[in-house]
């Protein structure tokens, strides 16, 4: 049978190849007591679809007649009736029962009080065709049984969809009624993230029996209902199984008998439970690690290999040493020193000494394979750590649940105290010098099981993993060397690294130029003195985009845009939603957020915004996209993948872009989810108020593209502007200019200095957003290059005419229909620009402007309510 191999847990190819036979299932059924329930259950089974499936019935030691309920069905049934003795919470322990009495391929698991659709057993089957390692995830639904007849369940004729839903769906169509029709759609279907596993109920799930039992089954050391379903889950998945969701493959639960003591009675013993999860799942979802504490599975697992054997004891102090502490340590053995320092630390349940007797690459895949971590951390063993390595290592895969590896730089230090730091490439020449996996990496313990299976020597298992891989880095040198190569002269003792260096050049190269001065001064300081270098600390430089300083329960919205650069238009749209979300805490870095919000500007498929969606989302977070624009691939291009932005978008809760050419390229791209244009979101920005209006009043903002642009030429823009504005200023009309952006600033000069006009007005609205918005409210017409000039002089109610120097303008133009007032920057003349501005106060032009500008404030706001709704709940 076939092991599948793909990165993440992307199912989407494991029917590609040619189908395996048919295999033998066996459905699994715990019960204590409401028997009736299990008879709706067994008469549901009489009616499936697949033929050659059995049936187990493990009863918990019920006081009602089980043996009743299961002898009603014998004739019609392959059925067994085994029996354990009561002894609290014992469901796990009766499914592992049952399985252990089957021999079939494949086992079902359902639960004693739902009714599974007909074709449930088929749809679980089909996919165990194509592969051994899936974890097939049923459908769920919710009915009262109480009014279905038995015969009808027998037949397959009864109507549970019709009972289960409103309007009768199709279950093909129907996503689980609980917590997972959420989940799917902000995982794309379970296939993105390191959350899959979540999804497994124990009431719908199917798996190969001989992995089921591989894995020990279901844990019974929950004695309390609760959790267990989701413990076996993540076993599978670090274990590289797939998760697959198959709607079709429904189960209805008979609700009428639903009981516990109090009304919350299971989120009450899940929270019991919360000892037992914290202490088996390392998963951030489940576990905060602290430090000191020694769990029974670890977050991370090292390997030393090699195992040096005159270092061992060195790199266990230094692991010791590092701040975060959730872990444990396999060496390998096949030396004196290492089997001692092994019998030394054998009351530690955090080390262990993988066996001698092997070859090298059978007891390194034989360590890889005893790892229990959700990371796997390969050191060398001639490594040297700093205390912050793997701390920060761990952080960063948190933080990136679609990344599954993360380096660090390098340094070498010799006898002589010389330091050279290696990144990027000059790593992976290290590496290869140093052995067949890296001097240090930080992997998903799940994709080297994904590959072991394959049998694959060390080189080409880590290879294969990083091909299934997004890889991130450390760039600072927390691990270090005393060689370039092994074959040089290597010192008798080689301690930690103190980080000193790595601290300062986090500052030097992550805070900009003033954190960079402060640092170089204090570096330099502390050598004069001798004293370590101290951290500079925060940047500040984004302080305006970070948490406010309010009440902690305030809900909060992650927003990602172009933040933090003094770009008037980017700073203006971040207002208006935090205008529009009075009561979120609404910036770009916002602790346990509830919202991730894609914010306006040229977003989609333009820089790294995909990347930063990555870095902040999470299944728990809802997510919207809020009038952003699709850069345009007639300029652009193809910039970043396309389909993963169709998966993000498949995940939102809600999609609005800015304008018509945006929405349209989403569907080219084959976006098929509900869309519609929100506008720019600067068009809800709190217009000034009172102004006294200069119709003759011409208002300026030019951009600076750096020549790219439509005509690849800012002098020929500029020469236009500068034409335009002399002739203006001939015919005494008052000139005032718009800076958007300190890059501007220059040409705004030149500009001024071409055409007559230095004496003429100037704001710099990316320095005083009010002033800004205040010019633009009290002019005649504003002639915009920079988008959100004219985007605000809509806002304000002033007519505008926009030069299209990149394909953005334009789409807003269209979006509030003032297409015809807009110039592209390759055939822009001072006639052309003269002809609109006269044009720009027509009546009708104006009429329309203000309509449509209404329009998408009303929308904006009825779309900001519903997500305040999402906020609250």
């Amino acid at each position: 049978m076939t092991r599948y191999v793909a990165p993440e847990n992307d199912y989407r190819r494991v029917r590609d190849g040619d189908p395996g036979p048919e295999p033998r299932v066996a459905v699994v059924i715990p019960v204590y007591n409401r028997v009736d329930l299990l008879a709706n259950t067994l008469c549901g089974l009489v009616a499936q679809t697949y033929e050659d499936f059995s049936v187990v019935v493990a009863d918990d030691g019920s006081e009602e007649a089980v043996a009743d309920a299961v002898a009603v069905v014998s004739d019609d049934l392959d059925v067994t009736l085994v029996r354990q003795e009561h002894d609290g919470y014992g469901a796990g322990r009766a499914r592992n029962l049952g399985a252990a009495q089957t021999d079939a391929d494949v086992v079902v698991f359902i639960d004693a009080d739902c009714i599974p659709d007909p074709h449930l057993v088929a749809a679980h089957a089909e996919w165990h065709r194509y592969a051994d390692n899936l974890v097939v995830i049923g459908s769920r639904h919710h009915l009262d049984s109480s009014d279905i007849d038995r015969d009808m369940l027998r037949q397959g004729t009864a109507p549970l969809a019709k009972h289960a839903t409103a309007d009768g769906d199709a279950v093909e169509d129907m996503a689980p009624d609980d917590f997972r029709k959420v989940f799917y759609r902000r995982t794309a279907g379970l296939r993105l993230g390191d959350e899959a596993f979540r999804s497994l109920v124990s009431s719908n799930f199917s798996i190969r029996r001989d992995r089921f039992l591989e894995q020990g089954g279901f844990t019974e050391d929950f004695g309390r209902w609760g959790g267990e379903d989701t413990e076996l889950g993540w076993r599978l998945f670090n274990d590289g199984m797939f998760f697959v969701p198959e709607n079709s493959a429904a189960i209805y639960h008979q609700t009428q008998r639903d009981e516990g003591d109090t009304p919350d009675w299971r989120a009450q013993a899940r929270a019991a439970n919360d000892g037992i999860i914290q202490a088996k799942m390392p998963h951030r979802f489940y576990r905060k690690s602290q430090r000191g504490y020694i769990y029974e599975v670890p977050k991370v697992s090292w390997v030393v290999t090699p195992t040096v054997p005159e270092r061992a004891e060195e790199i266990w102090n230094q692991l010791l040493k590092q701040s975060f502490t959730d872990f444990e340590v396999l060496f390998l053995g096949g030396d004196a020193e290492v089997d001692r320092l092994g019998e030394t630390l054998s009351g530690d349940p955090r080390v262990r000494v993988i066996p001698s007797g092997l070859d090298a690459d059978a007891q390194f895949a034989a360590a890889i394979l005893a790892t229990r971590g959700e990371y796997v951390a390969l050191l060398h063993g001639w490594a040297s750590l700093d205390h912050r390595l793997l701390g920060r290592a761990v952080r960063r895969l948190d933080t990136n649940p679609r990344a599954s590896v993360v380096r660090s730089g390098y340094q070498i230090v010799t006898g002589e105290g010389e330091q050279t730091y290696l990144y990027d490439d000059a790593v992976a020449d290290l590496d290869e010098a140093w052995g067949p996996v890296p001097v240090f990496a930080l992997s998903r313990r799940r994709e080297w099981m994904k590959v072991q299976a394959a049998g694959l020597d060390p080189a080409a298992a880590w290879a294969r993993v990083t091909e299934l891989s997004e890889v991130k880095a450390l760039r600072d040198g927390l691990v270090a060397l005393p060689a370039l190569t092994p074959e040089s002269e290597l010192p008798d003792a080689f301690p930690a690294i103190t980080g000193e260096r790595s601290q300062f050049v986090d500052d030097l190269t992550r805070g900009g130029p003033k954190k960079a001065a402060r640092a170089l001064t204090r570096f330099a300081s502390a050598k004069v003195q001798g004293k370590p270098y101290r951290a500079v600390g925060l940047d500040t430089r984004r302080q305006s985009h970070l948490e406010a300083e309010v009440d902690a329960a305030t809900p909060g919205v992650s927003y990602i845009g172009w933040l933090g650069r003094q770009n008037f238009g980017d700073e203006i749209m971040l207002r208006a939603v935090r205008e529009l979300l009075p009561e979120a805490r609404v910036g770009y870095e916002i602790p346990s957020a509830k919202l991730l919000l894609l914010g306006g500007g040229t977003l989609i498929n333009r820089l790294t915004y995909l990347e930063s969606l990555r870095r902040h989302d999470s299944p728990r977070v809802e997510r919207v996209v809020f009038g952003s624009g699709v850069a345009d691939p007639e300029f652009w291009g193809i910039t970043e993948p396309i389909d993963q932005w169709i998966d993000f978008l498949d995940s939102c809760t809600y999609v609005g872009v800015r304008g018509p050419r945006s929405k349209a390229i989403l569907r080219e791209w084959g976006y098929k989810g509900d869309l519609e244009i929100l506008g720019d979101p600067g068009l809800s920005v709190q217009p000034t108020g009172s102004v006294v209006v200069d119709e003759d009043l011409v208002v300026i903002s030019p951009a600076f593209a750096g020549g790219e642009l439509w005509g690849e030429s800012d002098q020929r823009v500029f020469t236009a502007i500068a034409d335009l504005v002399a002739g203006l200023r001939a015919e005494g009309r008052p000139i005032a200019y718009v800076s958007c952006y300190p890059g501007d600033d220059r040409f705004i000069m030149d500009i001024m200095r071409r055409s007559g006009t230095v004496d003429s007005e100037y704001v710099a609205a990316y320095a005083d957003q009010e002033a800004g918005m205040e010019l633009l409210a009290r002019a005649g017409v504003v002639v915009a290059e920079r988008l959100h000039a004219a985007v605000i002089s809509a806002a304000e109610g002033t007519p505008f005419v926009g030069i299209e120097y990149r394909p953005k303008i334009m789409d807003f133009a269209r979006s509030v229909e003032q297409e015809d007032m807009v110039i592209r920057s390759d055939v822009v003349t001072s006639e052309k620009l003269a002809a609109l501005v006269a044009r720009a106060t027509d009546g009708d032009h104006s009429a329309r402007l203000h309509h449509a500008v209404a329009d998408y404030r009303q929308l904006q706001h009825r779309v900001a309510s519903e997500l305040a709704t999402i906020l609250a709940g």
